[in-house]
């Protein structure tokens, strides 16, 4: 039998989003006999945390780069020096911090993979600062450059060479089913004569919330149409402070994270993302599984778009949305590609072989 081979993974927090997805989907089809995951954790423990111990993971707490950036640096070299590591993994939404990448090269890790799951940054100064500082240097720290999509690697990456590993998922947990979607409506009072619209994402600029609220006051008179937004983020509070603002409870039910959100995606007739940047969103393909049209704002990727119910329009215009939300479009089938290239049991050896494949 092979030794263990042992990485260590930075990035993934204790909110679940897509980069927790991701990961865990990929970790339930990872050979554990043959890989240990650790994990550093600034906020001391991560989304799925019992799944990840329960498979011989330790999770790491340290400070935050951005509060207390010499005591993560002393923190981080402890871990990766101590560690023995195969290899350094680092999930990253911008290169506002690549001391985890820097801190494995000096310590002599010979496989460190940068992976990129954004397609901007936010308009944060302080992170935009650093990213500017810092995305040239990827390279010079990293062996292996991977991205979620085209988008998302050429904003990280610039010019250099980088894997696509595709944000695939569980598929039969996002297939419709009619059984449970009479269950969650009726939870929620929720008659089938009301289009509901669903939105799953963590409550942030990135995420543009604020663009469904300017979608329900346009749609403040019709009756027939609520929305559902699930998640956890900054901008919560704000939002819904802008719903009562504008009397729009009615129109809203607003949904903390859950592990089960799947369950939710047959409640929905209309799935939409007016997000600011993207790199690929999980949650628009496990929309596209569920068979839900879509509505994605135009700043995403259309490397998302795999079923003919899905349109991308313009945030800047909030009329062309309530036209098309008001098209009362169907549910449709899940096309073979979408299974092909995001159904985790296709996929699931992509992650080992670029853990195991090191310098090329």
């Amino acid at each position: 039998m092979n030794e263990m081979k042992k990485i260590l993974v930075f990035g993934i927090s204790n909110c679940l989003g897509g980069i927790e997805s991701f990961f865990h989907n990929y970790f339930q089809y990872i050979d554990h006999k043959e890989y240990v995951f650790d994990f550093v954790a600034p906020e001391g423990k991560v989304v799925y945390q019992d799944d990840f111990e329960k498979n011989g993971s330790t999770i790491y707490p340290t400070s935050f780069y951005l509060k207390h950036p010499f005591r993560y640096i002393k923190e981080i070299k402890e871990i990766i020096s101590k560690g023995e590591y195969d290899s350094v993994y680092v999930n990253m939404l911008s290169a506002a911090n690549i001391m985890p990448l820097k801190i494995a090269k000096k310590n002599g890790v010979k496989n460190i993979i940068a992976h990129s799951h954004n397609a901007d940054i936010p308009s944060n100064i302080l992170r935009k600062v650093l990213h500017y500082l810092n995305v040239g240097k990827i390279k010079k720290y990293s062996n292996k450059l991977i991205a979620c999509s085209d988008k998302a690697g050429r904003f990280l990456f610039k010019n250099n060479n980088f894997i696509i590993i595709n944000n695939a998922i569980i598929s039969e947990n996002f297939e419709f089913s009619e059984i449970i979607r009479n269950e969650i409506r009726n939870k929620y009072s929720i008659n089938e004569d009301i289009t509901l619209i669903g939105h799953i994402g963590r409550f942030s600029e990135q995420k543009n919330q604020e663009f469904i609220v300017e979608i329900a006051k346009k749609m403040s008179k019709n009756n027939k149409i609520k929305f559902m937004l699930f998640g956890e983020g900054a901008t919560k509070e704000y939002i819904i402070k802008e719903i009562k603002q504008y009397e729009l409870e009615d129109k809203f039910i607003i949904m903390d994270s859950t592990k089960d959100v799947n369950k939710y995606y047959n409640a929905f007739d209309l799935f939409i993302l007016p997000s600011r940047f993207e790199g690929l969103p999980v949650v628009g393909i496990e929309a596209q599984f569920n068979g839900l049209p879509c509505i994605f704002s135009d700043r995403i990727t259309k490397e998302l778009k795999y079923n003919s119910n899905v349109k991308f329009l313009d945030i800047d215009d909030v009329e062309k949305w309530v036209s098309e939300i008001n098209k009362n479009q169907k549910r449709s089938h899940a096309t073979s590609k979408l299974y092909e290239d995001f159904d985790i049991k296709n996929k699931a050896k992509d992650l080992e072989i670029i853990i195991d494949k090191g310098d090329e």
